[in-house]
């Protein structure tokens, strides 16, 4: 995990932060380059950006469950192949759309996420007793695993798929 962040404000910072460093890296592709597969392995730019989008999307379904005391729509233990299964189902989905489409969701999952947070309280954030689903845990690492650290991890591999085209 990347910094421990301690608040909301600092979670809300990092989040930002993160985003705005994947869309520095996506600044200048032209439409044809995004549309480009081999990002990660047959993945577009187009192709990662929904998928970020559908993690966050996922994510803010769960939890809006959990909150409101029903089992989310996903398994109690999430091991690799449910998410190497659900990352197949994400880009069959989002296949067809256009890029236009996956920026302008891109954007909209992103600020939701924002969203998320502000509406969340510091108690919900960072005290590990708050949720019994939480098991002992605060939900902090839980966001961020779908929102900064997330685009951290894509935006080292947009990096590094520029640096091999130039």
């Amino acid at each position: 995990m990347t910094d421990e962040v301690k608040d909301k404000a600092a979670l809300r910072a990092v989040t930002v932060q993160a985003r705005a460093a994947l869309d520095a890296e996506l600044a200048g592709l032209s439409e044809e380059q995004m549309l480009e597969a081999g990002v990660i392995d047959d993945w577009s730019v187009k192709d990662v950006l929904a998928h970020i989008a559908g993690w966050e999307r996922m994510f803010i379904g769960w939890l809006d469950a959990l909150m409101r005391g029903e089992r989310p729509d996903r398994p109690a233990n999430i091991d690799e192949a449910w998410v190497n299964e659900t990352n197949a189902r994400l880009y069959r989905e989002n296949g067809e759309k256009t890029l236009a489409d996956v920026l302008a969701e891109s954007r909209a999952a992103h600020e939701a996420m924002l969203a998320l947070i502000d509406r969340l309280t510091e108690e919900e954030l960072f005290d590990p007793n708050h949720f019994p689903w939480t098991r002992g845990h605060d939900m902090a690492p839980w966001l961020r695993g779908n929102a900064d650290e997330h685009y951290a991890e894509h935006t080292v591999q947009l990096r590094a798929w520029r640096r091999a085209r130039a």
